[in-house]
């Protein structure tokens, strides 16, 4: 008898220990994923930090307007496209180029306007984060 009742508290403490690394198992897999979607963030904010674009110009023609934007300082990393945004007193539109833009390049991007007679435009860089979605980063405007 006294051997049955020692191995029954053996047991108890084989399976608690069992269910105490379970737990610290699921845990560490939760943690775990609050963390790299935490890190994945904090690249894109200090990429988007260092990722100065600026719209030097617009000219148009009929629809068709021209915008040329200007990559300040910062660091070299290539930026996965530019947001450009047309705007009226009531209405915008919404252009996406991907494509990278040198440090301290300069390109132009045109874009056929369907808007009635825009008067500011905003450009923002983004980033693709893993899972291959547009992250933006600050905007710059010019009126015209």
């Amino acid at each position: 008898m006294k051997n049955k009742k020692g191995m029954s508290t053996v047991i108890a403490t084989l399976l608690i220990i069992i269910l105490v690394l379970v737990a610290v198992g699921i845990i560490w897999v939760v943690l775990k994923n609050v963390i790299n979607s935490g890190t994945n963030q904090v690249t894109i904010v200090e990429k988007c930090i260092q990722t100065d674009i600026a719209v030097t110009s617009v000219t148009n023609i009929s629809t068709v307007y021209s915008v040329v934007l200007s990559r300040q300082s910062g660091i070299d990393d290539k930026i996965d496209g530019v947001r450009i945004v047309f705007l009226n007193e009531t209405t915008s539109l919404i252009k996406d180029f991907s494509g990278n833009i040198d440090m301290l390049d300069t390109v132009t991007k045109t874009a056929d306007v369907s808007l009635q007679h825009p008067n500011e435009v905003n450009v923002a860089a983004y980033f693709l984060d893993k899972e291959g979605n547009k992250q933006f980063c600050q905007s710059s405007k010019l009126n015209f």
